[in-house]
């Protein structure tokens, strides 16, 4: 990534972890909805042709460049969108009503932006163990820690929009570490959602697992929630994460012996 877009990329993660504060004083709510995003022939040959630069600047994962031109596009269309308003504020909005519009190119630079720092951040400053059973298991002890749930809180909510590049990156987090591990119940719902997104059902064999480590009533109760489109209400109602860590075995480096044998 060239030095511009580690730029880039800084000051949109500070802004999507900003708090969201009003757009301006004394001002209406912005309704997203009447005011779309542009896409497709709404777009004049000059946009189009900077989304395209844009995209030559980028890391793939991260995509900084895309997300700031398609903001200005934004902007251009409609030049009384945050006036006034914390330039933080305004971009953390928007950002999050592009990942509310479900799957597109610029929630997948979202979600990517966030996930590529959780990622950094486990890999520089973790392992944190027993943090994260797809809620908090415990109270952040350390700053670090503090970091890491406001990035795992944030990845939760966009989660709970349904939103597809969401789910799966929700579900990579949700994979056992030291860190992480999903309880049943959450990693269930996850799954059954993103298998009807996919086309792809699940087994009956992976249904008869989850039933045995949940049980038959937490099973019908997340089978509901699954038709509210309810993540949250999963969660709320998850049971207690219990330490997990101990049972992580680590992935050591292959012998020789044992990859001659493979």
């Amino acid at each position: 990534m060239s030095f511009r877009s580690e730029a880039l990329a800084l000051s949109l993660f500070a802004a999507l972890l900003s708090a969201a504060g009003p757009l301006a004083a004394n001002e209406p709510s912005w309704s997203f909805d009447e005011h779309p995003q542009p896409y497709g022939d709404q777009l004049t040959p000059s946009e189009r042709d900077r989304l395209r630069q844009a995209d030559d600047l980028d890391w793939p994962r991260r995509c900084p460049a895309r997300l700031q031109a398609a903001f200005a596009i934004y902007k251009a269309h409609y030049p009384n969108y945050a006036a006034g308003a914390p330039t933080d504020v305004a971009l953390k909005q928007w950002m999050d009503y592009m990942v509310s519009l479900g799957s597109n190119d610029a929630s997948g630079c979202v979600v990517s932006l966030l996930e590529v720092a959780i990622d950094d951040l486990l890999f520089n400053e973790g392992p944190f163990p027993d943090l994260f059973c797809g809620k908090l298991a415990r109270e952040p002890t350390s700053e670090a820690e503090q970091r890491l749930s406001a990035l795992l809180a944030k990845m939760t909510e966009y989660a709970g929009t349904l939103n597809r590049d969401a789910v799966e990156a929700f579900l990579r987090l949700g994979e056992d570490t030291v860190t992480t591990r999903f309880n049943p119940d959450i990693r269930y719902f996850l799954e059954r959602t993103l298998a009807w997104q996919t086309g792809k059902p699940l087994s009956p064999e992976f249904r008869e697992i989850v039933i045995a480590d949940m049980g038959q009533e937490r099973f019908d109760d997340v089978e509901k929630a699954y038709g509210r489109n309810d993540l949250h209400g999963v969660i709320e109602t998850s049971p207690e994460c219990t330490p997990w860590s101990d049972e992580i075995v680590p992935k050591g480096a292959l012998d020789v012996e044992t990859i001659w044998r493979h």
